[in-house]
């Protein structure tokens, strides 16, 4: 779900309540899988924000895509590859081992790449475990009160960051070992917040992953330890709640993919300067 075309949402959304009944209508096989998210929100975990948010997200989805390779053991033989390959210059565009190999490889075996609609294939799981985690995330935060709800829906909420395939990656993410919260808010400003969080987890920007053939889910991250900038800034998004704070901070919606530039662009800089083994948030 890409998070430049959301608008706020809010306790009280009858516009967001009015499109999920256009969207539905469009959902064909899929709509019972949808309903079920909004039932479920107002009778077994009857919570009015909660409902709110699966309103907001059901009333996005037309139009969402995620893309994804046909065929899968080549897709993890590519990741198996990148796992385990080098690249000392991996910031430099020229000199990056990692854009050669993948320049070669598009060459010798490029991917077929499928697309699959959100709406008519997202399944009530996935929006449930989604929003209920998001929502522990969003209200155990220490800087809740930095943010709104509405800042919450439009930066936090989103089950993804743009085209990469539907997955489950909010416990991913929270099993990754966090700043503590004094390092995290001692980083200054949302930018080094945002730098101590994406350090923190062992992922790497590289220039070359620029030629990456498909956008990157979390655990693709995760297993191959670098990304590039729209990876990156993903993640950037992803790692805590906390890096999604929108008032004060340069981090403005209207921004779009820029704000994700932005952050890699410094996390990528700070990378070139320490070694590996350094690199502490």
């Amino acid at each position: 779900m890409y998070l430049s075309v959301f608008s706020g949402c809010g306790p009280s959304v009858p516009s967001d309540k009015a499109l999920t009944a256009s969207v539905l209508e469009q959902s064909g096989d899929n709509r019972p899988q949808l309903e079920q998210v909004i039932e479920h929100y107002k009778t077994a975990d009857a919570d009015a924000e909660k409902l709110a948010a699966a309103y907001y997200l059901i009333a996005n989805l037309e139009g969402n895509t995620g893309y994804g390779a046909r065929d899968s053991v080549q897709y993890r033989r590519l990741l198996d590859s990148l796992a385990v390959l080098g690249d000392p210059m991996g910031w430099d565009p020229y000199l990056s081992t990692t854009a050669q190999w993948l320049d070669s490889m598009r060459s010798a075996t490029p991917l077929r790449i499928g697309a699959r609609s959100d709406l008519r294939h997202i399944t009530a799981a996935q929006l449930i475990t989604n929003i209920d985690l998001a929502f522990e995330q969003w209200r155990n935060a220490p800087w809740r009160e930095e943010y709104t709800f509405e800042d919450f829906c439009e930066w936090v909420l989103p089950y993804r960051t743009g085209g990469e395939r539907l997955e489950d990656w909010r416990p991913l993410a929270l099993h990754l070992k966090a700043p503590k919260v004094d390092s995290a808010r001692q980083a200054g400003d949302m930018w080094g917040r945002a730098l101590a969080l994406i350090n923190n987890t062992g992922i790497y920007y590289n220039i070359g992953m620029g030629g990456f053939p498909l956008p990157m889910t979390f655990s693709d991250m995760t297993a191959v330890k670098r990304g590039g900038l729209r990876a990156d800034g993903g993640l950037c998004l992803e790692a805590v709640p906390g890096a999604r704070d929108t008032r004060g901070h340069g981090l403005h919606p209207d921004l779009g993919q820029s704000e994700q530039r932005a952050c890699l662009e410094r996390a990528g800089a700070a990378r070139r300067e320490e070694p590996r083994d350094r690199l502490q948030p």
